[in-house]
């Protein structure tokens, strides 16, 4: 629906000063605080236009104006301005990540409480390598009698480092490297999950190793591929004073299997602004920010924000810019582990 410049200007008034307020806005407000070149007679004719267009409502005669969701989704589709943030805001979330982290479970949730803190929203970052990705490396480093370091590299980056209880020499573990990353080096994880009768036949002195291999490549476990911080925030808003909202959206929080199928099927554009939440998907009472990270030009995961209706879009899509940069440059995802 076409607006004329006014009516954008207006209705941007409205979304900024609900966004900082949580009130219904006046036309008062707005020329005071936003927009004095406009007579408030003029504004007051202007909101009531935006409402019979959907974009505004009013809760009671007498009082002000808030955005609806259509409101909202037009701010956010051509008035909303992507807030740049302050040095010091953003030398606090480069920050955050000046830590190596090459657990995948510490990045995750170092990028989700990175978000969460610096838009005071929930936030959720998903994590999840396809069974395209390519292997390209595996290693088995001895750290102790009873501990062996496992990595497995593809060429998106490393997607397994853990510390197993794998019991096997030095010389064993070396050769078992060279041997794995001969056999599987340039298969595709679906393919490496059909290796279990080659390694069987040919292989039996290194089965243990191997079995262990299999498991770590093929397991699929989405719940441990989602991050989420900062669900108490939601009860700053007086939104969330409603118990059925509140209840509802910490639901879908603690849903991981829904927000990973949620988080997993973000569109690979800059930026997806769910106002209202998704009917389809059972989502209402909140709105959602996502956007997707990569490793070498290949997207591996996204990034998300949750929040009410009234939230800071622009700031919430400038956050999520700095963090998915960062996220991107941290080791986990950008260098590969050199034997």
């Amino acid at each position: 629906m076409k607006l004329s410049e006014r009516k954008k200007k207006i209705l941007s008034a409205v979304v900024d000063e609900s966004i900082k307020t949580a009130e219904p806005v006046s036309s008062n407000d707005v020329h005071s605080k936003y927009l004095s070149e406009f007579s408030p007679a003029t504004i007051r004719n202007e909101l009531m236009a935006l409402e019979e267009m959907g974009f505004l409502s009013q809760p009671h005669t007498s009082s002000g104006r808030v955005p609806t969701a259509e409101g909202y989704q037009m701010y956010v589709n051509e008035l909303m301005d992507i807030k740049k943030l302050s040095k010091k805001e953003a030398d606090n979330l480069k920050e955050s990540f000046d830590t190596k982290l090459f657990n995948l479970d510490d990045v995750l949730q170092k990028a989700a409480k990175t978000i969460s803190d610096a838009t005071n929203y929930a936030s959720v970052v998903y994590y999840g390598i396809t069974g395209g990705a390519v292997v390209e490396n595996i290693l088995l480093i001895k750290l102790s009698q009873n501990n062996t370091l496992v990595v497995v590299v593809t060429d998106l980056g490393v997607i397994k480092e853990e510390t197993s209880a794998i019991t096997s020499t030095e010389d064993d573990l070396r050769q078992a490297s060279k041997i794995l990353t001969k056999m599987f080096k340039g298969k595709k994880l679906e393919e490496v999950e059909h290796s279990e009768n080659l390694i069987t036949k040919e292989l039996a002195r290194y089965k243990q190793i191997f079995d262990y291999i299999l498991h770590l490549i093929t397991e699929r476990d989405e719940h441990n591929s989602v991050a989420v911080s900062g669900k108490d925030k939601l009860l700053n808003y007086p939104e969330y004073q409603d118990v059925y909202k509140l209840k509802h959206t910490m639901n879908l929080l603690d849903q991981k299997d829904k927000l990973s199928m949620v988080m997993s099927e973000v569109p690979e554009v800059e930026f997806s602004i769910k106002v209202g939440g998704d009917e389809n998907l059972g989502i209402t009472d909140c709105s959602i920010v996502t956007t997707t990270y990569k490793s070498r030009g290949k997207p591996i995961g996204s990034l998300g924000v949750v929040g009410p209706v009234r939230m800071d879009y622009g700031k919430v899509v400038s956050i999520l810019k700095n963090v998915t940069k960062l996220l991107e440059d941290n080791q986990f995802f950008k260098e590969d582990k050199d034997e």
